[in-house]
């Protein structure tokens, strides 16, 4: 329809051009009215074809592009389905494994319940039964010490178990961290008779589980106890939007090589056991750090908290 269109308003053009030139006895110009229409007549031809390529040619390279565009959506589909394919084959194998792990925690659960159970029962026989032996008094205290020492250690093991095997859950609570380092201070005096100096800047509230908190502190307390000398100095004080409680005690040193390994499960020294494993790992739950450094002459134990 373009195409026949600008041949009649060429054709009607041409004419009236060529009259108009006729009328006007231009030089060297003459034409009759029948020239006149031949060569309109092959204009306006011409001009229609030339249209008519142009349209054609536009249209088969619009039919050519809606084609790849078609070809590319196929393709894009054919991605789309393969990708969905994989991310559901993937989400079951996530979900198998979710219940394995899910059959494996509870699996390790019931390992450590049993071991606590078979362990705990005949220690607990055994220590009642030292009781009401007549020996004398100090093997029957040196006896009843070691059995206290391996209940310990049967509790060290059970809580690194669960805590490997990602069975120990924190719940958190509002905590006022300057009374509960008090009370650990206080338990801690009551066991061994030490005499333990307290400082604190502020109170100060933090989101812990408190129980584990107290285990913390009460075990880097005991260490104070057990392996140094002189007044025991606990410190609490604000650094930026942390609270830091510091534990300094006198004694020997720690050497670089063993103190950068002090709260690895691994490492091979004697004293302090699992202890400062099991506190590391507390403090981590909570989102907050431990650590240990020489300070004005005293081995100081640290450890930080956010604070609410």
């Amino acid at each position: 329809m373009l195409s026949i269109r600008v041949s009649i308003i060429t054709f009607i053009l041409t004419f009236f051009i060529v009259m108009i030139l006729d009328s006007l006895k231009m030089h060297s110009f003459s034409v009759s009215l029948l020239d006149a229409l031949i060569l309109s007549f092959f204009v306006s031809v011409a001009s229609g074809l030339l249209v008519h390529l142009l349209v054609c040619q536009r249209v088969k390279k619009l039919t050519d592009s809606i084609k790849r565009g078609q070809i590319e959506r196929d393709a894009f589909d054919d991605e789309i389905t393969e990708l969905s394919k994989a991310l559901e084959e993937n989400l079951g194998s996530f979900k198998k494994s979710l219940e394995k792990e899910k059959h494996l925690k509870s699996t390790l659960e019931l390992i450590l319940y049993s071991f606590s159970h078979d362990l705990r029962t005949p220690l607990t026989l055994l220590e009642n039964s030292i009781k009401e032996m007549p020996v004398d008094r100090s093997l029957k205290k040196d006896a009843l010490r070691y059995i206290d020492l391996i209940k310990d250690l049967t509790d060290q093991l059970l809580r690194v178990g669960r805590i490997e095997g990602g069975l120990e859950i924190v719940r958190r609570e509002s905590v006022n961290l300057v009374e509960l380092v008090w009370d650990a201070c206080e338990m801690t005096t009551k066991s061994y008779g030490r005499k333990i100096s307290f400082q604190y800047t502020d109170e100060m509230e933090v989101l812990v589980d408190p129980s584990k908190i107290l285990e913390v502190t009460l075990n880097l307390l005991r260490n104070a106890a057990e392996y140094s000398r002189g007044p025991i100095n606990v410190k609490i004080s604000k650094t930026k939007n942390l609270a830091k409680v510091e534990i300094s005690s006198l004694g020997k040193k720690i050497p670089y090589d063993l103190n950068v390994k002090l709260f690895d499960l691994k490492r091979k020294s004697k004293g302090l056991g699992l202890g400062l494993f099991i506190a590391r790992r507390y403090v981590e739950m909570h989102n907050g750090k431990i650590g240990y450094e020489w300070k004005d002459g005293k081995n100081t134990f640290y450890f930080t908290l956010p604070l609410t």
